[in-house]
């Protein structure tokens, strides 16, 4: 077994799972229960009572003992006096753990920690400091015994998640003691210091308190309750070195644990006397804050430790802190004190007196000094650095203290994890020579530092040669997580052992990273050489162990590239492959090539589909024609990367490409989604000044139309109950535009009526969908028969200055971009269903509800491969009765950050000026209307339009080639059938460059499924027919009706090809 993660399969870059089975919720030492806090109750008051205790006898040597040499020597030599116990007493303590119930162990210390601060007490009475160095001497043998039991108890109870985190919030508590503590006994020092004896109580106190509390951590069962004690330590020592010599992973874990209290150690008196001395901070406490703050860093880097590691042993953890370590140090031997200048000079130098002060008069001069010294005197450089330094050692520690519970023999854990006491004792030991040697040399305090930094570097360096991959992978994890925020779905599907090929979808130039940090196996990427060998990186890709190839490379090379990817496989380990074989311009899955199938043949091993989902857009993507085209986003961008089913090895590239596509529709199923008014609300405050106009002279901003719809969803609370259907026109306006959004802010369900039936199909139409009032926009006088009216409120001051508010509010940040919705921002009375956002109607009448999913996945998949930007207008025509109009002609502008150019289509000369005037760029129409621009508009009469979407019945190739000669605008063929949320699939423009073409359009076709949609064709039996077979076409995904999870409707014959592109056997169907 090695540390080397990529050479075992065992761990890989985490360790293994613990061999125990998770605990209950109830169990005794679970997060939150009383056990758990029992627990660390105890350990935390017997950290704070020892370091209370040994500060105040630092101090008491410090006034006792002349001259600095002569305190070096006793603090070095006090340094291994402490050491010694845990050394000597190491077997004999890890064989009681065993031997007897570790909550025994820890309750026996307890008492005995009681015994020693009563002749503590004793010793400072008697003025003696012989006396006093025996008690700390069996102080120390005390925490020998407590130190086995106490982790060795955690080893047993919790499994691998539940210990890292404990051991974070051990370490966590344990600095929190050594903080107060150091501070508590400078304090009692300076408010007993004429007679300590006096301290002497308080520590017995505290070891009193500590031990009522041991009563309540949990009992556990010995581990081997038939041992024998051991009391020659030489044979028992033997036996578990030669143990640890022969698992190379205890091996390495226990000589970092030693590598790390041998820095801490040396640390620990060289802060102290640096902030005395190299500082020259006045007071005792003011010295010992470095240390206090060390400690803290420390801390905080383990609980920073427990979330980084997600439930695992993360050894990427190890180099990194090891790394940040010696960072910490040289910038602590470097940075000099840099004072405020603006401040009084009584804060660099503060002078407080108080007569005879008491201790709570103490403890709060203390907190003047500290803080007056620290801001004053300009300390807050040297602190920053010693922070640094503790957060880099809590990153360490955590991880090696875990692997080593983890690691140990289930039965045995109390013996390995004292020998590993011993081990780290022996660090400290070790440590009085770093402290001894250089000041004999007459080294200054930067030197010293430098030579901590230097012993720092070469573990670091040992780190980094036992866990390349680890570390690299950990810093893709860090980067990942910073950059985005990311989401891994079903990562259960890949196997956690044997070889595997992952076969990726190629969005962005950060697949792999976010790849990488996606799942717990090591992956081995195929990637362009011309990447690879770019020399600023060449090293890094070596390091983890990609695998260059390119198109162009000479026969033998592919081979051997291929071969050597096909060794890994056999060897049982994750290669991925980009399907595509370079990165999308297109927003939507390109071809599939076949070189995967040569890696695989002959090999049976499973070939996992995997979906990035998110980075298309991102600066680092294509979106826009070219790379780093915008800035990137200030918040984190929310990034999926789903696992699919695993296939066999004989998968086809046309079926690889279907299965990625199914998993496509998985991941866009599982977003989460705002309401559509809080989504409008979040991008109207990111581009409040943008264009909505109709053809009826009406002009305003997103800001004003979110005022606008405020004023009229005011008047409608006071009109309609929650969850009400009300009817309306759904001729496209900005009078429209405003209702729908007032609806949905006042918790109603817009019902869209065809404008073009008479009044009474019209009320027909929204009886037949639940509707029971009309809603009457500005200048209608009365609705249909039969519907109650509500009329909307005239235009007037109110509107006036809602529309100043709406203009102001969209300037201002607001983090949950919500703060615009006041009521019906996405939550709902009782019993209403706050899911649908509309009904519109079937072609054959019939409403048919959307919900606020479906249309928000729609309208996120055109957004993703149309590329619309600020200074695109969309056109709409259609009305929003049917779902293709609503989706395209509404939500399309309003979720998005373009304009909207609505027309209720008159005579085409009106539309033709319109056109123009709008300065529409995209539009979306049906063939009925193509059919009617290509009769009446002159051949300039659409304006600036570059791209135009048709969908629906009666679209024929000669219509569209007429229609192309005439205007120079040849249409986008889309299909949208019933039971959608609008488009399911459209041709979009090519992508030509030098070097690059990929095809968006292909003739007879409907085009590439929407993202987040999965198109296939069925046989008879349900089976999916293989590509370009005709057979039943299913659709599924989040913007279908049946919704995630249930399966998709089927839209009429036709067949899916190898490249993605749908055929209809009846366009129009």
């Amino acid at each position: 077994m090695s540390w080397r993660a990529d050479h075992t399969p065992r761990h890989r870059y985490h360790a293994p799972v613990n061999d125990r089975q998770p605990t209950d919720p109830s169990a005794a030492l679970a997060p939150g229960s009383f056990g758990l806090r029992a627990f660390l109750t105890t350990q935390f008051l017997g950290a704070f009572n020892d370091n209370a205790f040994r500060f105040t006898l630092i101090f008491y040597v410090l006034a006792a003992v002349q001259g600095e040499d002569a305190q070096g020597r006793w603090l070095g030599a006090n340094q291994a006096l402490f050491a010694v116990p845990f050394i000597i007493f190491a077997a004999l303590a890890g064989s009681l753990a065993d031997r007897w119930s570790k909550t025994h162990i820890i309750r026996g210390a307890k008492l005995l920690e009681v015994l020693v601060m009563l002749a503590g007490l004793a010793a400072f009475a008697a003025d003696s400091l012989g006396g006093l160095t025996a008690v700390l001497f069996v102080m120390a043998t005390q925490s020998a015994f407590f130190g086995p039991g106490k982790y060795g108890l955690l080893a047993e109870t919790l499994h691998e998640g539940e210990l890292v985190r404990a051991n974070a919030l051990v370490q966590l508590t344990t600095m929190l003691a050594i903080v107060g503590g150091q501070i508590m006994g400078g304090v009692l020092y300076d408010a007993y210091q004429d007679n300590l004896s006096g301290a002497a109580v308080w520590f017995v106190g505290f070891a009193l308190v500590g031990t009522l509390a041991s009563l309540g951590v949990p009992k556990v069962q010995p581990a081997r309750p038939h041992a024998p004690p051991v009391w020659n330590p030489f044979p028992e020592l033997l036996a578990t070195w030669r143990g640890v010599r022969s698992d190379r992973t205890l091996l390495y874990t226990m000589l970092g644990n030693a590598h790390f209290w041998l820095m801490m150690a040396a640390l620990q008196i060289n802060l102290a006397a640096y902030g005395q001395d190299g500082l020259g901070m006045q007071q005792r406490a003011g010295a010992a804050a470095l240390v206090a703050t060390a400690s803290l860093g420390l801390g905080a880097g383990s609980m920073l430790a427990s979330r980084w590691s997600e439930g695992r042993v993360e050894l990427g953890l190890v180099p990194l802190g090891a790394l940040a370590m010696t960072v910490g140090l040289v910038l602590v031997a470097l940075v000099q004190p840099v004072p405020l200048s603006w401040l009084p000079e009584s804060w660099a130098s503060p002078e407080l007196a108080v007569a005879e002060p008491g201790l709570a008069d103490v403890i709060w001069l203390k907190l003047q000094v500290a803080a007056q010294g620290l801001i004053g005197r300009g300390l807050w450089a040297p602190f920053g650095a010693v922070a640094l330094l503790g957060l880099a050692g809590g990153l360490y520690l955590v991880p090696i203290m875990s692997l080593l519970q983890v690691f140990a023999p289930a039965n045995e854990k109390g013996r390995y994890l004292a020998f590993s006491n011993m081990v780290g004792f022996v660090g400290i030991a070790l440590s009085a020579g770093l402290l001894y040697l250089p000041r004999a040399l007459g080294c200054s305090f930067a030197e010293q530092f430098l030579l901590l930094a230097a012993i720092s570097l070469l573990g670091a360096v040992v780190c980094l040669r036992l866990l390349p991959y680890a570390f690299v992978r950990l810093l893709a994890w860090l980067l990942a997580h910073t950059l985005y925020r990311l989401r891994t779905l079903h990562s259960e599907r890949l196997p956690e052992t044997g070889g595997a090929l992952l076969l990726v979808n190629h969005v962005s130039w950060v697949d792999a990273l976010v790849l990488g940090a996606s799942t717990e196996r090591k992956v081995h990427f195929l990637m362009y050489r011309a990447y690879y060998e770019w020399w600023p990186t060449r090293w890094l890709f070596r390091l983890v162990g990609c695998i260059p190839v390119a198109t162009g490379d000479k026969p033998e090379v592919t081979a051997a590239s291929l071969r050597a990817a096909g060794e890994l496989l056999s060897e049982g380990r994750v290669v991925a492959v980009f399907g595509e074989g370079s990165v999308t311009r297109l927003g939507h899955l390109l071809p599939f090539r076949t070189g995967y199938q040569r890696l695989i043949e002959g090999r049976d091993v499973p070939i996992v589909p995997v979906y990035l989902g998110g980075l298309w857009g991102s600066v680092l993507s294509h979106r826009g024609g070219r790379f780093l085209r915008r800035l990137p986003r200030i918040s984190a961008r929310p990034v999926t990367v789903a696992f699919g089913q695993p296939l066999p090895s004989d998968t086809s590239p046309g079926q690889a490409r279907a299965a990625i596509q199914a998993v496509a529709a998985e991941a866009w199923a599982a977003r989460r989604r705002a309401p559509l008014q809080v989504s409008f609300a979040r991008t109207a405050r990111r581009a409040f000044a943008r264009s909505l106009v109709d053809d009826g002279g009406a002009r305003a901003s997103a800001a004003e139309l979110w005022a606008r719809a405020g004023v009229l969803a005011r008047s409608l609370r006071a009109r309609t109950e929650p969850g009400a259907r009300v009817a309306m026109s759904a001729a496209p306006s900005l009078g429209s535009a405003a209702s729908v959004l007032a609806l949905l802010r006042s918790q109603c369900v817009p019902v869209l009526v065809d404008p073009g039936l008479d009044a009474p199909a019209r009320a027909d139409a929204a009886r037949a969908a639940g509707a029971t009032a009309w809603l009457l926009e500005p200048g209608q006088s009365e609705g249909p028969p039969g519907l109650d009216v509500v009329a909307c409120p005239a235009a007037g001051a109110g509107l006036l200055l809602a529309r100043l508010g709406g203009a102001l509010r969209g300037l201002l940040p607001n983090r949950r971009g919500a703060g615009l919705a006041a009521r019906g921002g996405g939550e709902s009375a009782a019993g209403v269903d706050a899911d649908i956002a509309a009904v519109v109607f079937e072609r054959d009448g019939s409403p048919r509800d959307l919900t606020h999913t479906q249309l928000a996945s729609e309208v996120s998949g055109l957004r993703e491969v149309l590329d619309l930007d600020r200074e695109d207008v969309v056109l709409s025509v259609l009305p929003w009765s049917s779902a293709y109009g609503l989706s395209t002609g509404l939500w399309l502008p309003l979720l998005g950050l373009a304009g909207a150019a609505w027309s209720r289509d008159p005579e085409p000369r009106a539309l033709g000026r319109f056109v123009e005037r709008s300065e529409a760029s995209v539009g979306f129409t049906s063939p009925r209307r193509l059919a009617h621009w290509q009769r009446e508009l002159r051949p300039d009469g659409l304006g600036g339009l570059r791209q135009l979407y048709v969908a629906g019945d009666g679209y024929d190739s000669e219509l569209a080639a007429a229609f192309a000669e005439r205007f120079g605008l040849e249409p986008s063929l889309a299909w949208s059938p019933d039971g959608c949320a609008g488009l399911v699939a459209l041709n979009i423009p090519d992508v030509r460059s030098p070097g690059v073409y990929q095809r968006g359009t292909r003739a007879g076709t409907v085009g590439h499924p929407l993202p987040g949609v999965h198109v296939m064709a069925l046989r008879d039996d349900g089976s999916v027919c293989p590509p370009g077979t005709s057979g039943v076409l299913r659709i599924d995904g989040p913007a279908v009706a049946s919704g995630s999870g249930e399966p998709g409707p089927c839209c009429g014959r036709g067949s899916v090809d190898d490249d993605g592109f749908v055929t209809l056997e009846a366009v129009g169907d």
